[in-house]
């Protein structure tokens, strides 16, 4: 059981370096990632815009297939949306097949109108499309009540 687990993680790495070479076609802006303290600052607004979404997969090769397409995603919302002030892929710590999306945005609209329509997450969009294998989705958004804190 070990070897083939094994065995199944050394293919799994492989196969995840083609699977990036592949998805790196997604355009990449060539500007520095907004800093730190602008992100925090921009997150002062009231009544932040999250969005978190449970991804289930069924072995650990789909899951570093689904991380391979969302990289080159995540690399330009920290590039090119300041509106986004966290977009995180969370892996779940008893459950190698379990990601959560959590994405966090100054408000609604910056969700909608710029990152909804920029070219990476419409490529990125396109290529969940045409994934060969079906993973399981359940996403909710949710309007933060400023009763507590974040950084």
């Amino acid at each position: 059981m070990a070897s083939e687990r094994l065995t199944w993680l050394v293919a799994a790495a492989g196969a995840t370096g083609v699977l990036y070479a592949l998805y790196t076609r997604i355009s990449r802006p060539r500007v520095e990632p907004f800093s730190l303290q602008e992100r925090r600052d921009t997150a002062a607004l009231k009544h932040a815009f999250v969005l978190a979404v449970n991804l289930r997969f069924q072995n650990e090769l789909q899951k570093l297939h689904f991380l391979a397409i969302w990289q080159p995603l995540a690399e330009y919302v920290r590039a090119a949306e300041p509106v986004a002030v966290a977009f995180e892929a969370l892996q779940a710590d008893n459950d190698p097949c379990n990601v959560m999306v959590y994405e966090r945005y100054v408000n609604r609209e910056a969700y909608e109108g710029t990152h909804r329509t920029s070219p990476a997450f419409l490529e990125f969009k396109e290529a969940m499309a045409a994934l060969p294998f079906k993973v399981e989705l359940v996403g909710q958004s949710f309007l933060e009540t400023n009763i507590g804190f974040m950084l």
